[in-house]
């Protein structure tokens, strides 16, 4: 009885072991979709190479499978509420796509707020303000990254543009509802339009100019329709990667573990040199086509920011301006830091 009781425990012991084993060889799948084509920054030289290191660090046990440019169905702005349902497994997007939904983290997206800034010193600064006050606003979330490309510029077709005045009565496609309220403080008319239109609004007229920056711009081909651009820091987008909160608890604690290295501060800084790189490079070869390029000068500068304070009293007035002056602080800690 000895003998065969031990044969027992040893053959209970070995199928316990091939169940563990089996578990942990047990492979998941990630769905993951955004709304710009297989040839942008964000699809290419990160969401692609992060996919691909998920994978390895994993053991190929976690599969990320990415669909570009709405590939899965629906529309940009139906992004946040794809991920919280949980249709799909994760999302890349802009937040101003979900208006009213994630009020705290437009105050990086105020005009004049990125100043000179990189996109790594916004990234490494909005890092630290999720933790500290962004948290409740993405709780239905598993947050990969919140992160910025670098300043925007406004791009233009036709004439030369060298005071903020001269834009009075153009139509000039805005990102977010915080740069129409920008833009149309100056004059202009702000006209809220998909990144896929654009370059048709350029063609037929519909447009005189877009704000992006410039590696969205020649993405997008808009460089064949604009040939001025008016070079100020005229504001940044904010961009957020979500997980479905189920499906990323539904992970093992390995892979998930995987994924945290993966996330946040740690890949924040690295976010942004993808975007200052592709920036930097867009606008040589930009500038080798021929076009104009215009600096404001420091009186417009000064007059853009006037306005740019008008607008962010506003958002002041619904968010606080501790959050305000916690944003700008941050922004300054980061100032040329790696």
């Amino acid at each position: 009885m000895f003998y065969k009781t031990i044969i027992l425990i040893f053959m209970f012991s070995s199928c316990c072991n091939i169940a563990g084993a089996a578990s942990e060889e047990k492979t998941y799948k990630m769905q993951l979709t955004h709304f710009l084509p297989r040839t942008s920054v964000a699809h290419s030289k990160f969401l692609a190479p992060w996919a691909k290191k998920i994978e390895k660090e994993t053991n190929g046990r976690l599969k990320v499978k990415i669909h570009p440019a709405m590939s899965l169905g629906g529309a940009p702005s139906e992004l946040v509420q794809q991920v919280r349902s949980g249709a799909v497994d994760a999302i890349w997007t802009v937040v101003g796509y979900s208006p009213g939904q994630f009020p705290k983290s437009e105050v990086f997206e105020l005009p004049f707020m990125a100043e000179s800034y990189k996109a790594t010193e916004l990234n490494m600064a909005i890092s630290e303000f999720y933790k500290s006050y962004l948290i409740d606003e993405y709780k239905d979330f598993y947050v990969v990254l919140l992160h910025t490309h670098a300043p925007g510029t406004l791009h233009l077709y036709g004439n030369k543009i060298t005071r903020l005045e001269e834009l009075k009565g153009q139509k000039i496609r805005v990102p977010n509802r915080i740069m129409g309220k920008f833009v149309s403080n100056i004059g202009a008319v702000p006209v809220s339009m998909p990144l896929s239109d654009v370059y048709e609004g350029l063609t037929y007229g519909m447009l005189k100019g877009a704000m992006m920056p410039f590696e969205a711009a020649y993405t997008l081909r808009l460089h064949e329709q604009t040939n001025y651009h008016v070079i100020a820091p005229f504001y940044t987008t904010v961009f957020a990667f979500l997980l479905n909160k189920e499906f990323y608890e539904s992970l093992p604690k390995d892979i998930q573990e995987v994924i945290n290295n993966n996330s946040g501060k740690n890949i924040a800084y690295e976010a942004g040199q993808i975007w200052d790189q592709a920036e930097a490079k867009t606008i040589a070869t930009i500038k080798k086509k021929g076009d104009n390029f215009y600096y404001l000068s420091q009186e417009e500068t000064d007059k853009g920011r006037l306005i740019a304070e008008e607008v962010s009293r506003e958002w002041i007035k619904v968010n606080g301006v501790t959050l305000y002056k916690k944003a700008k602080a941050l922004l300054f800690k980061y100032k040329g830091q790696k």
